[in-house]
């Protein structure tokens, strides 16, 4: 499946769902395989897949001509380095979202060129935009997922770290500089 949708093959007021599995899609799994660093050191352990599910709704009205609407739910369980210890950390992300898209002559014009969400369909949603008739599908959901990885995965409430001095993993043990008892 291409990352670009065509919206004129979208019938207007008709929504329409899709399943994205990263399995099928090369461009979800290049999303996956950016926030996933450890799956090429540590292949044994357990994965799960990167799922999107979408609705998506062409619709038209005079304030925003022709536009798109994406609501969708992204589920992806990933493993990344703990930030102490640097052992696999099962991390999961899980988010709605909501998404307008108008077409691109509208992106610089006054009303909306400082805009990064509006208020459309009953609702407040994230603003993009579209150019000769596609939508990036890409775009939006590498966006969501990137807003939601953990900056600070840490793989235990009680990892104790590296050692600062000759980076031993201390969950493992003791290591020379941490045996030496202070007086």
């Amino acid at each position: 499946m291409d990352h670009l949708l065509k919206i004129h093959k979208f019938s207007f007021n008709h929504p329409e769902y899709m399943s994205l599995d990263f399995i099928e899609i090369d461009w979800l799994k290049e999303i996956y395989n950016d926030i996933d660093s450890i799956q090429e050191k540590f292949p044994d352990q357990e994965k799960e897949l990167l799922q999107v599910e979408l609705q998506l709704v062409r619709k038209t009205n005079s304030t925003f001509k022709d536009h798109f609407i994406i609501r969708g739910k992204i589920a992806c369980l990933y493993y990344a380095p703990c930030i102490k210890c640097l052992s696999p950390s099962k991390e999961t992300i899980e988010v709605d979202f909501a998404a307008c898209y108008l077409h691109s002559s509208l992106e610089n014009s006054e009303e909306y060129k400082d805009l990064s969400d509006i208020y459309c369909d009953g609702e407040e949603m994230d603003l993009y935009f579209f150019d000769k008739g596609k939508i990036d599908l890409k775009e939006l959901i590498n966006e969501h997922v990137h807003l939601n990885v953990n900056p600070h995965p840490v793989h235990s409430e009680n990892c104790k770290g590296l050692c600062s001095i000759c980076g031993f993993n201390l969950n493992f043990g003791k290591c020379i500089h941490h045996r030496i008892e202070k007086k």
